[in-house]
């Protein structure tokens, strides 16, 4: 009996940790803060806000981006964005979406 008490005692003290625990899944602990690359890090946080997600917006005021040429633009940057190493997804006007 005394060791089913001594269980559950140990059990409750591990659960009340866990509730403590806290997840950082930010990328600002992987930089050492001396750094250059933390300095930039730093600036885009405060130009952008978030390294999760970021909206591109293109304007031509030359030419409408939904004509063909317009439309090959956006195409291509879409590529680029996509051939980058560090960009999870890319949702663009010229991506061919399928529902299966």
């Amino acid at each position: 009996m005394g060791v089913i008490l001594l269980l559950a005692g140990v059990t409750s003290g591990a659960l009340c940790g866990v509730a403590r625990l806290r997840v950082d899944p930010s990328n600002e602990r992987l930089l050492p803060h001396q750094g250059a690359d933390y300095q930039v890090y730093q600036r885009f946080l405060t130009t952008f806000g978030s390294d999760e997600e970021m909206l591109v917006v293109v304007h031509d005021s030359q030419q409408s981006l939904v004509a063909p040429d317009g439309l090959a633009a956006v195409r291509r940057l879409t590529h680029a964005l996509e051939a980058l190493s560090y960009v999870a997804a890319v949702h663009s006007l010229t991506v061919t979406f399928r529902i299966i």
